[in-house]
């Protein structure tokens, strides 16, 4: 019994005392005849969780029944919120009060392409997908 908890102990200090490497990547768009890198990185659990969140919409039915659906400009916009940094630091580029006119923006702009950028990002990580898909499952 003592082996397992030094064994768990072990794993949570190793686990929880580890740097998390967000995934990002930097982009540079022509805002207005200028060019300007923005900084795109992976959004943590609990951004990620806010924005899918915030981007539902509640619809109720003829008949009572409440249903929700996914708003994809409201998810593209919070995307671009919680994860456009200034390069290099952990200064975001826009807040919530930017979100009406983040919503705005034309098919096409620069805007436009922050919003596909942020939701690429957010997708998983397919080389670690496919290769935790491949390991040994065990069963106890």
């Amino acid at each position: 019994m003592a082996d397992d908890k030094r064994s768990r102990d072990y794993y949570r200090a190793r686990s929880l005392s580890s740097p998390t490497n967000r995934r990002r990547k930097i982009v540079t768009l022509d805002v207005n005849g200028e060019a300007i890198e923005y900084e795109v990185r992976a959004p943590t659990l609990a951004e990620e969780s806010k924005i899918n969140r915030k981007g539902l919409i509640q619809l109720r039915g003829k008949d009572g029944k409440v249903d929700f659906r996914m708003d994809q400009v409201e998810m593209s916009v919070r995307s671009v919120v919680a994860c456009v940094f200034i390069p290099g630091t952990a200064i975001r580029v826009f807040e919530e009060a930017d979100l009406p006119t983040l919503r705005e923006a034309p098919i096409g702009s620069w805007i436009s392409q922050l919003c596909t950028e942020s939701l690429m990002i957010r997708k998983d990580d397919v080389e670690v997908e496919e290769k935790n898909s491949k390991a040994p499952i065990s069963s106890d």
